[in-house]
């Protein structure tokens, strides 16, 4: 019995799979990568979890600040701080429920992306 995985094929799913890393959100999913290689879908997913050693991520919503919108903020805070006394300042508590629409809709069980091993979810490269 012949294996499936040798280097050749692993060759030819790790190129979709890591598309993503030159331009974000062009990489091909499992099945696609299967249909486009003719190596069954199991096949490539281990290919991608034993062999290239890759995690797939969900992708999430996500409010991304800018250094302006930081610079905002703080400013509001210190003026909103410098209204009270300094007796009541430890009294106050802020909440922040505003709903964010920064990032497009995502559909997160469809919307996956691969990194390496020992990627840590802030390191990727979202859109």
């Amino acid at each position: 019995m012949r294996s499936v995985r040798h280097n050749d094929n692993i060759e030819r799913v790790e190129q979709p799979a890591l598309s993503q890393e030159d331009k974000p959100g062009t990489h091909l999913t499992q099945r696609e990568t299967a249909r486009e290689t003719g190596i069954s879908q199991p096949t490539v997913s281990r290919i991608l979890k034993n062999d290239l050693r890759l995690r797939c991520f969900k992708k999430h919503r996500a409010t991304e600040l800018t250094e302006a919108n930081k610079v905002a903020r703080l400013h509001r805070v210190r003026q909103l701080l410098a209204k009270y006394p300094a007796s009541l300042v430890n009294f106050i508590v802020f909440t922040d429920e505003k709903i964010f629409t920064v990032a497009r809709l995502t559909i997160s069980q469809n919307d996956r992306v691969y990194a390496h091993a020992g990627t840590v979810k802030k390191q990727i490269h979202n859109s």
